[in-house]
């Protein structure tokens, strides 16, 4: 097991006309060694924005294509001070997208926001290596 604080604390506060936002490619995280993730999302602050809520997708991408990243998982956003999200991709149990070489976070918007939106949050990640000991 490898962990890993992949995103620390961090606010993203967005326009209403931007629906969706990625993390910057300096902080995607190369996973090629490892064959499951778990993550723990603590978020601290979250505005709608008056949209119906704020998904939270990890990503991943066997090259840093655009086009080639899909989501391994995806739920929305509730305000837990105290209790992480922990969420589990395991390879024994078959995910639809596997992980693969690159994996990110993104951010999107369920409905139309009428003000600022965002999150403050922090995601740590447990990896588990492909490889024999």
């Amino acid at each position: 097991m490898h962990g890993v604080v992949w995103q620390e604390w961090t606010t993203v506060l967005l326009t209403g006309a931007t629906s969706t936002v990625v993390q910057s490619e300096p902080c995607w995280l190369d996973v090629d060694d490892y064959r499951d993730v778990t993550f723990w999302l603590q978020v601290r602050d979250l505005s709608l924005g008056g949209a119906g809520a704020v998904i939270c997708a990890y990503e991943t991408s066997p090259s840093k294509d655009e086009a080639l990243f899909l989501s391994m998982v995806s739920f929305p956003l509730g305000l837990t001070n105290t209790t992480p999200y922990i969420t589990k991709v395991l390879s024994p149990q078959n995910p639809g997208t596997p992980l693969s070489k690159w994996l990110r976070w993104r951010l999107y918007l369920i409905g139309a926001p009428t003000s600022e939106w965002g999150a403050t949050f922090r995601i740590f990640c447990s990896l588990n290596s492909s490889r024999m000991p």
